[in-house]
């Protein structure tokens, strides 16, 4: 492949692309995303932390599910699942209607305007892809805008959709931060101690991770923790088990 500034320009837009899909987390800190078939649980090994950081690449298929931040080292607290039960069932309507679109504006410009760049099929072809990647985006700042006319969206979404706007790549990280605004962080142990349902595949790397925590952590009150964290999730495992 020559590199020229086609080239340079692709890879560019693949990189931006691809970086949607990572997520800065802190040591202690994972993922819960709220699919519909239950809770799907992430929590990274405390060794991956570079600088302070947790660097996380999930899965681009989840893009679309609401997720918000799991703390290992949290404390119960009665009413977050509440308002994480109320947040979801808004944000999920939400992100029906919005996150394919804002997905798809992201792959035009990030897919089909590399295509063209990369075959060399003319300006008729450029123009269509920047044409069809700027519309759905702007169906999507559109159809937020009327959402935000019956229900407030959480502040900050409108800054979000415009940063999109200015690099389309970015598009396709607007359910994730979106979903980073509405919903509460939750700790995992008051995930685990409730009746929500969690994918039962995650539950042995789960306990993996507990482990990996426990074996580093010198606090008297997070090695309880941790270990009050095990039990529950032994008893999730014994459940599925059962079942």
């Amino acid at each position: 492949m020559r590199l020229d500034y086609n080239t340079l320009l692709v890879v560019a837009l693949w990189l931006l692309f691809f970086s949607n899909f990572i997520v800065l987390l802190k040591p202690g800190e994972g993922l819960l995303f709220l699919g519909r078939q239950g809770a799907s649980v992430y929590v990274p090994s405390w060794r991956a932390a570079f600088g302070g950081r947790l660097l996380v690449w999930f899965n681009p298929l989840r893009s679309l599910t609401p997720v918000t931040r799991l703390q290992v080292f949290g404390a119960q607290d009665a009413g977050t699942l509440g308002q994480l039960a109320e947040g979801e069932a808004r944000i999920a309507t939400l992100l029906d209607r919005l996150g394919p679109l804002a997905l798809g504006a992201a792959i035009s410009i990030a897919w089909f305007l590399p295509a063209a760049l990369l075959r060399h099929w003319g300006p008729g072809y450029l123009l269509g892809s920047l044409l069809l990647a700027y519309g759905l985006h702007l169906a999507v700042l559109l159809l937020g805008w009327r959402q935000h006319k019956r229900e407030p969206l959480p502040a900050g979404s409108g800054a979000i959709g415009l940063e999109a706007l200015c690099c389309l790549p970015y598009a396709a990280q607007l359910p994730r931060r979106i979903s980073f605004l509405a919903l509460p962080s939750i700790s995992l142990a008051e995930l685990l101690a409730s009746d929500r349902a969690i994918v039962a595949a995650d539950l042995a790397p789960l306990r993996e991770r507990i482990a990996d925590y426990r074996a580093v952590v010198d606090e008297p009150q997070q090695a309880v923790l941790l270990d009050t964290l095990t039990a529950l999730i032994d008893q999730r495992i014994a459940k599925e088990t059962a079942a």
